[in-house]
C-alpha cells in the first residue's frame, strides 16, 4: 500500500467542489497556480493579495467563484477582513493556503534592518495573523480545516502541510497529528 493509498488527502484529484478557499500571495506565480487549482476542481476562493491590479485580473480571469481581496497580511484588519469576505460571499472558511512571502536577496550587511524586520514580519507573523482571523465565527462548523503553508524558509521553497483540529471545549486551533 503506498503512502498515498493509506492517506486520500494526498490525492490530487481531490475534488473541492463546494470547499472556501483563502490564498494568500494569490495575484501571481505559486499563490495563482494554486488558486486555479481549487477553482478547477470545483471550489470557491478569496485571491488575497497586496498587488490590486494584478489580483483584480486573476479573480476576474478565474470567474465568478473567485473575489480579491485587498490584504497585507501584516495588517491585522485587514486580514480580518479578507476573512469576513470569504464568510459574506461564500458562507465560510474550509482551506487557508498561507502563500504570501517574502524572500531576502543580498549580502548581510547591505540588508537593512527595516527590510529584514518586514520580512520577518510577512513570513512569521503574516501566517500567524491569517490563521487567527479563522476563528470559531469564520471557519466553518466542521472539526477539521485544512491549512497549507507554502513560502520561503530561510532561502529554500518549502510547501508542506498542516492540519489544524478545533477542539469542542475551546475556540481556538490545536495541531492534530
Amino acid at each position: 500500500m503506498s503512502a498515498q493509498d493509506s492517506n486520500p488527502g494526498n490525492d490530487l484529484t481531490t475534488d473541492f467542489l463546494g470547499k472556501v478557499v483563502i490564498v494568500t500571495g494569490a495575484a501571481m506565480g505559486i499563490g495563482r497556480a494554486c488558486a486555479e487549482g481549487f477553482i478547477a476542481r470545483g471550489g470557491s476562493v478569496v485571491i488575497a493579495d497586496m498587488d490590486v491590479e494584478a489580483g483584480q485580473a486573476t479573480a476576474t480571469e478565474l470567474g465568478e467563484r473567485a473575489l480579491f481581496s485587498h490584504t497585507d497580511v501584516c495588517d491585522m484588519q485587514a486580514v480580518s477582513a479578507m476573512a469576513e469576505l470569504a464568510v459574506t460571499q461564500f458562507g465560510g472558511i474550509d482551506i487557508l493556503v498561507n502563500n504570501a512571502g517574502q524572500a531576502l536577496k543580498g549580502v548581510v550587511d547591505e540588508i537593512s534592518e527595516e527590510h529584514w524586520t518586514r520580512v520577518i514580519d510577512i513570513n512569521l507573523n503574516g501566517y500567524w495573523r491569517t490563521m487567527r482571523a479563522g476563528d470559531e465565527k469564520t471557519w466553518r462548523r466542521s472539526h477539521r480545516q485544512h491549512v497549507v503553508r507554502s513560502g520561503f524558509a530561510g532561502f529554500q521553497r518549502v510547501c508542506s502541510l498542516c492540519f489544524f483540529e478545533r477542539r469542542r471545549q475551546r475556540p481556538d486551533l490545536a495541531i492534530s497529528h
